[in-house]
């Protein structure tokens, strides 16, 4: 499910500045191409960031592969970094449908390099594979970038003909410069209330190929005005190429109409809508009756032609997958907002220096696992168990797993391709918390085989799995909780949170609420692995699963409750400052100096 994804290639200027990493005793803001590329490190200061992407094709997911450094980078050496990117994507598991990119020479004479073909439009070659492997991958360019290409094209040219007709730019020129009162004045009689909308929408409007504006023109062609007459075939213009850019920005799977997402019911129709485009676009012509996609204009459409190119072979085979397509996937919109997260971490208004890139990178990928396959196996047959206070030879660092990456392949030696860390980090607090509950349970148990069911009963087989918070002091013994035991706590914080955030907290009752909440869901599921106990101990007032479980999640709200008494205690001191700013001003002075005697 999280490995059929389209694999998005971007770039984002940065500020040529170098900047001293203490941490990693380096300088970042050279160019950078991975370790084991040749000449990776380079005395040159970066002035651009080319990032790889992962967006998934049948769930909603994204992720960053990886990020580089670079000045002036050809399209060979692009070439490279994505055959590499790739390839490791492909080892670990990965199906790349297709790699979606913004259309310009560098990236056009990459995709020559790849394979493609664009030299005839009318016999193009959308797709290329991955030396000693047979599956094709489909190039896509970004579509919004497409519809302000052919916006330019027919502002350029001034008159395109179509099959209907002229296609004149000077009736999208006068709609824009209409005034609606003198329109109103010239026919009055005509004009129509529900016409006004229509008119005053295209004014905000940026991209002029837009369904609004077509029906703008028939609004005023309605009113016989002699500017507008003969625009029909504008208008057919307008509406066939927004057809298929709605087509091309499906972004929900319940949408309906020209942007609804393609399934097995609408793919004839679908596949209809882009064999009438590319047909449309290959009988447009200039003035002089020379086709567009022969003249010199030709770069305008061919975005358009290969989208088309490329989604015709892709549908039928991952509706063959999954249930639909959201066309939105092979968009560079998802990288987009990468970019203004990186922004965020300096002026909006600048540009983001290397190690402000670096370290929003990295934030991002820490939200990312990727997991080598046979780590994942080794996750999936190991599990937690038992003490570890009688074992001296396990290293209490945390040890990062190799790397993904081999020596002759592109990637930057200082980025971390996994949040194995922050997984462990936040294990280890969770088990943390349990063992001091477990400690304090002990006391006030007398059933011992409910005190063995709240720890572990074996040697752990792996001690980088959270175990290494639990020997701080070798001297003193520490309890492991059991899984059971955990999840009671991972499930009584989860319960609390909601708790807090529902509004409805009082701490007169909280651990009564909380205790109910956690026994309605778990129910009984024996967690603690009572099994014959917890049948023999069933009947009557002392059923000793229940117990355990009330004792734990009491012992637990008793270790939070600074922390919950801490976030009532905001939320009141808000409520109360919104109730002071909301009153008359007469109140207001008055009860500003009674609150900062109070502080």
């Amino acid at each position: 499910m999280y490995t059929s994804a389209c694999l998005i290639v971007d770039t984002m200027s940065i500020c040529q500045h170098l900047t001293y990493d203490s941490k990693n005793n380096e300088l970042i803001g050279f160019v950078n191409l991975g370790k084991g590329a040749n000449g990776s490190i380079s005395q040159e200061v970066a002035n651009e960031t080319l990032i790889f992407m992962l967006v998934g094709m049948d769930s909603h997911w994204s992720a960053l592969v990886a990020y580089f450094f670079i000045k002036t980078l050809t399209a060979g050496a692009q070439h490279q970094l994505l055959l590499g990117v790739m390839h490791e994507l492909s080892d670990n598991g990965f199906e790349i449908v297709c790699v979606t990119m913004e259309r310009h020479e560098r990236n056009e004479e990459m995709c020559a390099l790849l394979g493609c073909t664009f030299d005839d439009p009318k016999n193009l070659r959308s797709s290329f594979s991955l030396p000693d492997s047979q599956y094709k991958h489909y190039i896509m360019f970004d579509v919004n970038k497409e519809q302000q290409m052919v916006s330019d094209m027919l502002e350029e040219a001034g008159n395109i003909l179509s099959p209907e007709g002229p296609v004149i730019w000077q009736y999208i020129t006068d709609l824009l410069s209409l005034d609606k009162m003198s329109l109103m004045h010239t026919s009055a009689d005509q004009f129509s209330v529900d016409a006004e909308p229509q008119l005053m929408k295209i004014k905000l409007m940026v991209n002029k190929i837009d369904s609004s504006v077509a029906n703008a023109l028939n609004v005023v062609n309605d009113l016989n005005l002699k500017m507008f007459k003969g625009s029909a075939a504008t208008v057919s213009f307008i509406k066939i190429l927004d057809r298929l850019f709605k087509l091309l920005s499906s972004r929900n799977p319940w949408a309906q109409g020209e942007r609804e997402a393609i399934t097995h019911s609408n793919l004839l129709q679908k596949m209809s809508v882009l064999q009438e485009t590319e047909e449309y676009l290959l009988k447009l012509a200039t003035c002089d009756n020379t086709f567009v996609y022969q003249g010199v204009r030709r770069h305008y459409i061919l975005g358009l032609l290969v989208n088309i190119t490329s989604l015709q072979a892709l549908l039928v085979d991952l509706l063959h997958k999954q249930n639909y397509i959201l066309t939105n996937t092979f968009s560079t919109d998802h990288i987009k907002k990468v970019f203004n997260s990186v922004r965020r971490a300096g002026e909006r208004h600048k540009k983001p220096t290397a190690i402000q890139v670096k370290h929003a990178m990295d934030h991002l990928q820490s939200r990312c696992v990727w997991l080598h396959k046979y780590e994942h196996s080794w996750a999936l047959k190991n599990e937690m168990c038992c003490a570890v206070s009688t074992v001296d030879s396990v290293p209490c660092s945390y040890e990062h797993p190799a790397s993904l990456f081999l020596e002759d392949c592109v990637m930057l030696p200082d980025h971390t391709y996994s949040s194995n860390v922050l997984d462990v980090m936040v294990q280890n607090s969770g088990m943390y918390i349990a063992g001091w509950i477990v400690r304090k349970a002990f006391n006030q148990l007398t059933c011992n085989q409910c005190r063995l069911a709240l720890v572990t009963n074996s040697m752990p087989q792996d001690f980088r799995n959270a175990y290494h918070l639990l020997q701080i002091k070798d001297s003193r013994s520490y309890f492991v909780p059991s899984n059971g035991t955990i999840k009671v706590i991972f499930l009584a914080e989860k319960s609390l949170n909601f708790m807090l955030k529902d509004g409805s907290f009082r701490h007169k009752h909280a651990c009564h609420f909380l205790e109910y909440s956690v026994l309605s869901l778990l129910g009984s599921a024996d967690v603690f692995e009572l099994k014959e106990h917890a049948s023999q101990t069933a009947g009557g007032i002392d059923n000793h699963y229940f117990d355990l479980l009330r004792l734990i999640t009491w012992l637990y709200y008793t270790f939070r409750q600074l922390y919950v008494k801490r976030i009532t205690r905001a939320v009141q001191y808000k409520a109360h400052l919104k109730q002071i700013f909301t009153k008359p001003r007469f109140y207001f002075s008055k009860d500003i100096n009674n609150l900062f005697k109070k502080l």
